[in-house]
């Protein structure tokens, strides 16, 4: 199979896996498909999920443990932050080693030195 229709696969199935989260704002339980997860975030023993428009929540179970029920473009950037490189808009390296993406959306990411390159390998295999 070729790059380009591996990535094709990878993004359908990716649309059809849901996760049942929390909404922080209002305590209500909704679906929602991992494609429109921008990143997620472990802080204070929670999982937080952003999207474009809305901030959930789900369990308490680890970083590692999560990302393992996710699709493949889901990727880790830092101890406490996983993203979704289908939803990576541009990066900047800094002078330090760590880089910046910017998500759609306009959110502003650090990519730690220790993950800069596995991000580099994942987002050239998701543009081939």
């Amino acid at each position: 199979m070729s790059g380009a229709v591996e990535k094709v696969i990878d993004i359908l199935e990716s649309s059809v896996h849901l996760l049942v989260v929390q909404d922080i704002n209002s305590d209500e339980f909704h679906n929602i498909k991992t494609h429109t997860i921008l990143y997620a975030e472990y802080v204070e023993r929670k999982i937080f999920l952003y999207t474009s428009t809305e901030v959930y929540t789900i369990g308490s179970e680890s970083l590692v443990q999560f990302i393992k029920h996710l699709p493949n473009n889901f990727i880790r950037v830092s101890k406490n932050t996983i993203i979704n490189i289908y939803q990576v808009q541009s990066f900047i390296a800094q002078s330090n080693g760590n880089l910046i993406i910017t998500m759609k959306g306009n959110e502003k990411l650090m990519v730690s030195r220790r993950y800069v390159k596995s991000l580099k390998e994942a987002l050239i295999i998701s543009a081939s």
